[in-house]
């Protein structure tokens, strides 16, 4: 059955009375497991478990995916990560291997995989299952900028305007141009912040004895009062950018990618 906050597995409503989750805690446990359920109604444990991990994972973001700047200004400036990558060819073999996040353990994708971890049993990927290489992050940034450059900066449509004596009022178009982003990954509106940074970094891990590259898309943000508290209170644990993609199978004999392309 989909499960909603009216109607949880009793081993997650002692969980969530123990550890005192979130509103956030909850719905993100609930959305990921009757996502997987969805997908594979005979496994349901595997569900739940995913779902739990996925909702304390929020836990620890609270800590690590957003930073708090601490800054002598009147601004509230907070930092956040939107995605890293999660996806590597291994250097030795040419096979793709991902990382697990629960455990950190590091594990090909074969054709035995059931997309779960071996060590664990947590579910691999991010929290819809999906996989990413180090290079599509640093084009998703590249194009999220350019989106919204090109709309601010599109003197065009300004200058035609002038020109036609219409009226035109520039900060309403500025406004309307913004990319808006969602708070917990809802929640889309034009006060949850203002994107003042956009950039990649890059950590090394070692794996199967290689050195690799993980890229890490990282944001910053000016916030109203209300939002700061909120962040600080562990209330807001995620900004996300409202991307829309492509699910890309992989071909796990030959670590290839089909060229059958899934919406997702």
């Amino acid at each position: 059955m989909p499960y909603t906050r009216s109607k949880l597995p009793q081993n997650v409503v002692s969980i969530i009375e123990e550890e005192n989750w979130s509103s956030e805690q909850i719905d993100v446990f609930i959305s990921v497991a009757n996502a997987m359920i969805n997908e594979n109604p005979d496994e349901e444990g595997k569900a739940i478990a995913s779902g739990i991990s996925r909702a304390r994972q929020m836990k620890k973001i609270d800590k690590s995916e957003f930073e708090i700047l601490n800054k002598k200004t009147e601004k509230n400036f907070i930092k956040a990560t939107v995605y890293e990558s999660n996806l590597y060819v291994c250097k030795s073999t040419g096979l793709y291997f991902t990382v697990c996040l629960d455990c950190n353990a590091p594990q090909y994708i074969t054709e035995s995989s059931d997309g779960y971890c071996k060590n664990c049993n947590s579910k691999l990927g991010d929290a819809h299952g999906d996989l990413v290489m180090a290079e599509d992050i640093e084009e998703m940034q590249s194009l999220y900028m350019k989106n919204i450059n090109d709309k601010i900066l599109s003197l065009n449509n300004i200058i035609k305007s002038l020109l036609s004596g219409e009226e035109f009022d520039l900060m309403e178009y500025i406004k309307s141009a913004r990319h808006h982003v969602g708070l917990n990954h809802t929640n889309f509106s034009d006060g949850n912040g203002y994107l003042i940074e956009s950039h990649c970094v890059f950590d090394k891990f070692t794996a199967f004895g290689d050195e690799y590259e993980k890229c890490v898309w990282k944001v910053a943000f000016i916030v109203s009062n209300e939002i700061f508290e909120k962040v600080k209170d562990g209330d807001i644990l995620g900004y996300s950018f409202g991307g829309k993609g492509f699910r890309q199978p992989i071909n796990k004999q030959t670590s290839k990618f089909k060229e059958t392309k899934t919406d997702e």
